[in-house]
């Protein structure tokens, strides 16, 4: 048997947070959208967050109140209702999954912990709230016959189990997900969901006996944009818990993020590519690029397999706007990019395809070093308007497919690299 483990990563920017102590509780503020056929998360305001590790029941703080529990953070938010929950992060679409065909439970706070919080917003008092409960944990008993569902917060962040029961079908688990840009199993069998806010990657799944902790064979398997579980060899006399979370990570600085691609080595080391509008974004000072020279710059980063530290970070651009929408890793730790850029001063390598810039928008392509500190090659792909690259395949001798799309004419069509 092996054990796969999974990962939830959702990069975001980063709001300011205001948090009171008074008498010993912790006060804040919150807001969701009254919207609930696609609830929203609301960042707008002053975002805050209660205690950390904790889930906060919504008594009448929020203006939504279809939303029972949440969970909210400077970078991000997490609500959860009756049939669904939902993951938000600031100026991005909300990623809603829906627990389809599931019976009608609504969710419910265990392990209360021993203080409440307090919530004021705005002068009128019937919106203040005191002696607000929060809890360790949230559950969905019996979401589908004989299937739980918990959700609770460690160390390595937000982590869920189902907790499928004895004579209960883990195949009629289904969650459907909206609010996203693409769903794909990756080769390594991680579940990847493209979000404008960040990617939310489940890099494989744990999952075994609660009796005595064996464990099972088991993947992801989609159908259009829901997701299930396929689990080999099972003994329906015992309870299974399938466990898909091994750490959370937050990458960003005090503006704007959006992660575009996510790749995964085959030593679990995640690879992320996107843009940022952060001057003090998270870089190492051995990466290629340490200094913020544009608005949108494109940045790569690459992360331990626990999650814990960035093994580099670099951003890679010049003083116009540069983006990178996708990302490929070798067998060695060379990480691919594609992408686009307007900067006439983005690297490139001499004696590259096209180490200059042709048109008002090109796209690029560029091989990092697997120590991220230099480029083995970067070039201009694109011809005199506008170009951009969209996506990034590496063969077995090391080659370079891309997808680019183009306004004109002029675009090269021989090979490039």
């Amino acid at each position: 048997m092996h054990r796969c483990k999974c990962s939830l990563m959702i990069r975001a920017a980063t709001l300011g947070t205001v948090i009171l102590l008074v008498s010993g509780l912790f006060v804040g503020i919150a807001y969701m959208d009254a919207v609930f056929d696609r609830p929203v998360l609301n960042f707008e305001g002053v975002g805050s967050f209660s205690v950390p590790n904790t889930f906060v029941k919504n008594i009448g703080q929020l203006e939504n109140p279809h939303i029972a529990y949440y969970l909210n953070t400077p970078s991000w938010a997490v609500g959860f209702y009756q049939g669904g929950m939902m993951f938000s992060v600031p100026s991005s679409e909300t990623v809603t999954l829906t627990f389809f065909n599931s019976s009608d439970v609504a969710p419910v706070g265990l392990d209360a912990v021993s203080w409440t919080s307090n919530f004021f917003y705005g002068n009128d008092p019937s919106r203040w709230h005191s002696d607000v409960p929060e809890y360790t944990k949230i559950l969905y008993q019996d979401l589908w016959s004989g299937i739980d569902l918990v959700y609770y917060l460690d160390e390595r962040g937000l982590k869920y189990d189902f907790v499928v029961h004895p004579g209960a079908h883990a195949e009629n688990i289904r969650v459907q997900v909206d609010g996203h840009y693409g769903m794909e199993i990756g080769y390594e069998g991680e579940l990847r969901i493209v979000a404008s806010g960040g990617d939310i990657v489940d890099s494989g799944l744990y999952v075994f006996y609660e009796d005595n902790g064996e464990q099972l064979d088991a993947c992801f398997t989609l159908d259009g944009d829901a997701y299930s579980f396929i689990i080999e060899g099972r003994d329906f006399d015992r309870t299974v818990v399938i466990d898909p979370l091994v750490y959370s990570s937050f990458l960003g600085g005090s503006s704007e993020e959006v992660s575009r691609g996510v790749a995964v080595d085959p030593d679990g080391f995640a690879y992320i590519t996107g843009y940022t509008y952060s001057a003090n974004f998270p870089v190492t000072t051995e990466g290629f690029q340490n200094s913020h020279l544009g608005g949108a710059e494109a940045f790569v980063a690459k992360l331990s397999k626990d999650g814990k530290r960035l093994i580099y970070s670099t951003f890679i651009g010049g003083d116009g706007t540069s983006v990178g929408n996708a990302i490929a890793v070798d067998e060695f730790g060379h990480a691919y990019i594609v992408g686009n850029t307007n900067s006439a001063d983005f690297p490139t390598t001499q004696g590259s395809f096209s180490p200059d810039h042709n048109g008002l928008l090109d796209a690029f392509v560029l091989k990092l070093s697997p120590d991220g500190a230099f480029l083995i090659y970067s070039t201009f792909i694109g011809g005199s308007n506008m170009d951009l690259g969209h996506g990034i395949a590496i063969d077995g001798q090391g080659r370079a497919h891309v997808a680019v799309s183009y306004t004109h004419l002029t675009l090269p069509t021989k090979r490039i690299v």
